[in-house]
């Protein structure tokens, strides 16, 4: 059997054994497939191109799609123009076990998982391997699987702080390429995994690695699953030594437009697109692109008079309005109005923005001005009045989290940072209370996804019931 087909066979293996679609039962495998997937993984080639098809398994959900579902619960996003019931509903914060969007994404980011937990079965197999290569391959495999159990909770569970000891439902962790159903972690357990092979990751990565994770890619993961926590300190750790690294800040405000010059260098771990038809924006260009056609979803009035209140904020390029002045005027995205583009799936522009948050909760007001004023600058070309100082005191975690909500919007961003807000907001900067997202309280029920009727078993527990009004 030559390469092509072993790898064919494995990926198809993999894929099937999740059960894609709603009327199939989740990670069912069958004993004749385990035999043929044994055939096919038989070289170090071979376990490479596994792992590369555990990146592209990742890379396929975080094309925009995981981005969109995030941000469909948010208040930056208006009721979907195209009337996509199961995206509808998904806005509307009231998904029900029926909704096969939201089921289908449930199931393909455990495709990524089932697949690094099946690497563990081969790498005592497999002659040739270096244990160089071994190191490498696992510890790439952990970060792949930290990132799809990261996603999966924010998305699937309240967040970070919902209860005072993090004993709320969360999402199942699947750390073996097993068909058994088990029952959801507590958010606490999750996260705890999530940060656990993080660790290994960084211990265990290298320090260059091409298009695929390094070792400041996990850190900078991490960086944000902390900030999640509200674990400060622990944070800026991680940030400082991710960002004494190799990244510069781009001069341009569109990071979605890879033929622009130093784009790459201030992503810190993306997935890569290289022509049309490898297109990793894929997801965003199909729901947002407004220059060739209607867009499936448009902006909310409030995040599109956000970004132009002020003239010198070139960020008012990428947004626009439709049919102004006119019953029928709506507001849609310009950021993803390319052919093409690679998905970014942690920058240094977020990073500034973080690091910034924590120094100003945390009273280093130095750099919290230095780390606002590289994003204000790009922002505000000229417009020296705009940049901030010390001297904003409490104001200036105001205008860093207003920044921040400018620079990362249609990005997968809003809605979990306004629940961390929600659940952490109370500062000794600027005390947040009473949070609320498109009117609802941060943690409302609707605003954790439901899960997907091919989990109900007698020791699966579902979300509650009820949205949001």
């Amino acid at each position: 059997m030559n390469t092509y087909k072993k790898i064919f066979y494995i990926s198809s293996l993999l894929i099937g054994s999740i059960g894609l679609s709603s009327c199939e039962k989740m990670l069912e495998i069958k004993p004749e497939g385990v035999l043929l997937a044994d055939e096919a993984v038989t070289t170090p080639e071979d376990m490479q191109k596994l792992l590369n098809s555990c990146y592209d398994a990742l890379a396929n959900q975080y094309n925009g799609t995981v981005q969109l579902f995030g941000d469909l619960l948010s208040d930056d996003i208006e009721k979907p123009f195209d009337g996509n019931e199961f995206r509808t509903e998904i806005w509307s914060r009231n998904t029900n076990f029926f909704n096969s969007d939201v089921g289908g994404l449930y199931g393909r980011l455990y495709i990524p998982v089932y697949r690094v937990n099946s690497m563990d079965g081969f790498y005592d197999k497999i002659a040739g391997l270096t244990e160089a290569d071994i190191k490498r391959m696992k510890a790439e495999g952990r970060f792949i699987r930290a990132i799809c159990h990261y996603e999966a909770v924010k998305l699937w569970a309240q967040p970070y702080g919902y209860t005072s000891d993090n004993s709320h439902p969360g999402v199942p962790i699947r750390d073996k390429a097993s068909q058994e159903p088990i029952q959801r972690s507590s958010v606490a357990a999750v996260y705890d995994f999530v940060i656990a092979d993080l660790q290994y990751a960084i211990a265990n990565l290298p320090s260059t690695n091409g298009n695929y994770a390094d070792v400041n890619a996990a850190k900078a993961v991490l960086a944000d699953v902390y900030f999640n926590m509200n674990k400060l300190a622990e944070c800026r750790t991680l940030l400082d030594e991710v960002m004494a690294g190799p990244y510069t800040l781009s001069d341009s405000i569109d990071r979605f437009n890879q033929n622009l010059t130093g784009i790459s260098n201030e992503f810190v771990f993306s997935f890569i697109s290289n022509n049309a038809n490898d297109n990793r924006g894929g997801q965003f260009i199909d729901r947002y692109r407004s220059d060739t056609k209607v867009p499936d979803v448009g902006l909310r009035k409030e995040i599109y008079d956000l970004i132009t209140s002020d003239t010198t904020d070139i960020r008012a390029r990428l947004v626009g309005v439709v049919n102004e002045g006119q019953a029928n005027e709506f507001f849609v995205s310009k950021k993803f109005n390319n052919d093409y583009f690679g998905s970014a799936y942690i920058t240094l522009t977020k990073l500034l923005l973080m690091r910034a948050e924590v120094a100003a909760e945390t009273g280093d007001l130095s750099t919290a001005v230095t780390d606002i004023n590289k994003i204000i600058k790009r922002a505000y070309p000229g417009n020296t009045a705009k940049e901030a100082t010390t001297a904003l005191g409490a104001d200036l975690l105001v205008l860093i989290r207003e920044e921040r909500r400018k620079e990362l919007f249609c990005e997968g961003d809003r809605t979990y940072y306004m629940k961390r807000l929600g659940a952490f907001g109370s500062s000794s900067v600027k005390p947040v209370t009473g949070v609320t997202i498109r009117s609802a309280p941060w943690n409302c029920p609707g605003l954790a996804l439901q899960f997907p009727s091919t989990e109900v078993t007698s020791v699966f527990i579902l979300n509650e019931t009820g949205g949001c009004n």
